[in-house]
């Protein structure tokens, strides 16, 4: 069967092309979103985990925020900068970011944004004062038992 209409593939391609590449925009824009994503949730925990291993001393907000501009560097785009938040106690070193995607033309003018929060958190883990600890129980644990071998060979 013959098309008698001549501008039939005008017509398709009208309809395809804007829908395929409207598509293609669309999965590269929420990649961005989803690589910065993946990039902030990876940035915080190194730095949380590197403020857990710090000495008693020294002060772990002080270390994340002096130090993530280093951490984050030139590796996000398609969004804003992120910004680091953290908090920090004796047993665990919180860090936060956020950062809000670029939308500008991808919609309607709604005044919404994409933000992007990940959250870790590292506990804080003395390994020598720890070492030290299980040392003594295992101390206490063989007095402990040769007291009672005594007592027991004693009665």
């Amino acid at each position: 069967m013959r098309l008698e209409y001549a501008g039939y593939f005008t017509v398709e391609a009208a309809l395809v092309f804007p829908l395929v590449f409207f598509l293609v925009v669309l999965i590269c824009h929420v990649s961005f979103m989803m690589y910065a994503r993946c990039l902030a949730a990876q940035d915080n925990y190194l730095m949380a985990f590197r403020a857990s291993i710090l000495r008693d001393g020294e002060d772990r907000e002080a270390y994340i925020d002096g130090r993530q501009r280093d951490q984050i560097g030139r590796k996000y785009f398609g969004v804003d900068l992120p910004q680091m938040v953290a908090r920090a106690d004796k047993k665990k070193v919180e860090c936060e970011t956020s950062t809000e995607v670029h939308r500008k033309g991808f919609d309607l003018a709604t005044g919404e944004k994409w933000r992007i929060q990940t959250r870790a958190e590292a506990f804080v883990i003395n390994q020598a004062a720890h070492i030290r600890k299980l040392d003594r129980m295992t101390d206490l644990m063989r007095i402990g038992l040769e007291e009672m071998r005594r007592k027991r060979d004693g009665d």
